[in-house]
């Protein structure tokens, strides 16, 4: 179907092979055990639906990890496809690379990270990691954030529709 769960090594992390951290406080852990911030969804104005967190959180902290169906090319071009035909004026995209040629698709099967939105001036930011051999993107705060703090990264995100589309962000440098 095109359709699977994502399994795909790292061979080449940190030069020839890939290690898995050891120590109490290794953040691989944090993924292993799923231990994400603990969050409230709601509506972030132009945004649609936003995540906050409710407690504070520590520069590095992981937030949570970016998940879905795993799709490659093909079945991307065609949810796409379908969406934009079913859903003219939904423009909220949940698909993020994974590697080269593979995507995680949340849209169906994502969790709250997926309502996390973009900002030019984030408070997060992505990070692939391998944990026990399986590539993981983990959303991870890159300063310290208060409670009740909306959560964001940079989508990086780059379309030939770009009159479609515009930015709520409301940081001082916007693009």
């Amino acid at each position: 179907t095109g359709v699977q769960t994502c399994a795909l090594p790292i061979w080449k992390s940190r030069g020839n092979s890939y290690a898995n951290c050891c120590a109490a406080d290794c953040k691989n852990r944090a993924f292993a055990n799923k231990k994400y911030v603990k969050h409230q969804i709601f509506r972030e104005g132009g945004m649609g639906w936003g995540l906050k967190t409710v407690e504070p959180l520590q520069k590095g902290d992981l937030t949570f990890e970016y998940v879905g169906d795993c799709i490659n090319d093909q079945i991307m071009e065609e949810r796409l496809e379908k969406h934009k035909k079913e859903n003219p004026d939904d423009l909220n995209m949940y698909i993020m690379e994974l590697e080269n040629g593979i995507y995680l698709d949340a849209r169906e099967r994502g969790n709250p990270s997926r309502f996390i939105n973009h900002s030019c001036d984030p408070n997060c930011e992505l990070q692939k990691w391998n944990v026990c051999g399986t590539t993981k993107i983990g959303i991870f705060a890159i300063k310290d954030i208060p409670a009740g703090t909306p959560l964001s990264y940079d989508y990086q995100f780059n379309t030939n529709q770009k009159s479609r589309f515009a930015c709520y962000c409301g940081a001082k440098n916007c693009r």
